[in-house]
């Protein structure tokens, strides 16, 4: 190697090793200081598919924006509150119902410490950020509910907080990939509750494969009717359907009833319509009816409903 591009080669290490040491200018005059900032905005959202054993769950990471490669190789400890209020405040602020995540769930990493409300980790020499971990059990989780947690960056030994990135609320909700905000179209032909209906559904994950009716309209489970020319109601929680699927193709396996002692069926058969998700589109398709006495079937009692997906719920 000749000593052109000895040089050049030097350059480049040197802009790759400094490029993750920085010094963030803030417009109060901080320039040259290391800086403690949550990475993430401040709210994120965690997804999760339905578990049933204890997995290892990241909701943030704290970064140190060191100003120098000594800074960087000091230990430095880090303090965090859990700050209740703000799932409170999100809640009010959005109109969601997020439940603080309870402390039954879920276990804090072993790099992290825990009095009360207080958490206590530590950046230690080299590092540019800590994770925020918890394992998380799902056997013990709700799926009816949705849960969330909020934190405050406390202190980081003498580093200097980034203004706005000091505060962040986690979102956290276990969700199969049926489960979601819809619009539904459909029908229910028993005379006189055939009139079609337009309506705003939400599917609730109940299983790694099934998915249940909420009927916004109602503020429930169930499912509606049709009444008249623009006229909605319901049989009430009776009548609660729940959808399973084969996760492989999308076809539905099975629609019952959660809601009470009447049986609610899948319409199968030679010529029936087939009861699926198409992933292409995000859009089901639900057929069945509800059984309670001889002649009763989907020529008669059954529902016919397509549930085009708008956004995750």
């Amino acid at each position: 190697m000749n000593t052109k591009n000895s040089i050049f080669f030097l350059l480049v290490l040197s802009v790759g090793l400094f490029s993750c040491i920085k010094k963030e200018v803030n417009p109060l005059g901080d320039e040259g200081k290391t800086f403690v900032k949550i990475l993430e905005a401040s709210e994120n959202q965690v997804f999760l598919s339905p578990f049933s054993d204890i997995k290892p769950i990241s909701l943030f990471s704290v970064r140190r924006d060191a100003n120098s490669a000594e800074n960087l190789q000091k230990s430095v400890p880090l303090v965090l509150t859990r700050v209740d209020g703000l799932v409170t405040r999100y809640n009010a602020a959005n109109g969601t119902n997020f439940a603080l995540l309870p402390d039954s769930i879920y276990t804090l990493h072993p790099s992290i410490t825990r009095a009360g409300n207080i958490h206590s980790s530590t950046f230690n020499a080299g590092d540019f950020a800590r994770e925020f971990t918890i394992n998380l059990n799902g056997g013990k989780w709700d799926l009816s509910r949705k849960y969330a947690l909020g934190f405050a960056l406390t202190s980081a030994g003498n580093l200097t907080k980034s203004a706005g990135k000091d505060s962040i609320i986690v979102l956290i909700s276990v969700k199969n990939k049926y489960d979601g905000f819809y619009r539904m179209k459909g029908a229910h032909n028993r005379s006189p509750y055939q009139f079609p209906y337009d309506v705003d559904m939400e599917m609730h994950t109940t299983g790694v494969n099934t998915v249940r009716f909420f009927f916004n309209a109602a503020g429930s489970y169930g499912h509606p009717i049709g009444t008249g020319v623009g006229a909605v109601s319901w049989y009430g929680g009776a009548i609660s359907p729940v959808m399973e699927f084969n996760t492989t193709n999308d076809i539905a396996t099975n629609i019952f009833n959660a809601g009470g002692a009447i049986p609610i069926l899948m319409h199968t058969g030679a010529g029936a319509p087939v009861s699926r998700f198409d992933p292409a589109t995000k859009t089901i398709y639900a057929y069945f009816y509800y059984f309670t006495g001889p002649g009763q079937d989907f020529t008669n009692r059954g529902w016919s409903d397509t549930l085009t997906f708008v956004r995750s719920r």
